[in-house]
């Protein structure tokens, strides 16, 4: 009678090493969707700020205007300027923790 096949487990070193790599990827695109909502929130503002501007004909909504189109601005440049820092962070993270771990 012959032996069925034994199932090679991973190990424990293996299965680390995937769930730290899948981690890093979530977190990086974690940071991508954050951009993209910085993006999309400005852009947001922007609009509005338009219509504003394009409908509205008294003083005040043309305050209301200029400051949402300036806060639009003002998202989208924080959105585009945050993102390499913060990719360059998540980065030197995952380089100092894969030297601690596999020594």
């Amino acid at each position: 009678m012959e032996n069925p096949p034994v199932e090679k487990k991973p190990s424990q070193h293996h299965l680390a090493h995937q769930r730290t790599k899948f981690d890093e990827e979530r977190t990086l695109l974690a940071n991508e969707r954050t951009m993209l909502s910085y993006i999309r929130t400005g852009l947001a503002f922007i609009g509005a700020g338009l219509i504003i501007f394009k409908f509205f004909t008294d003083g005040f909504a043309k305050v209301v205007a200029y400051a949402l189109s300036v806060l639009g601005v003002l998202f989208f440049v924080i959105g585009i300027g945050a993102y390499p820092s913060r990719n360059k962070r998540i980065r030197n993270i995952r380089y100092r923790l894969q030297h601690m771990m596999f020594r």
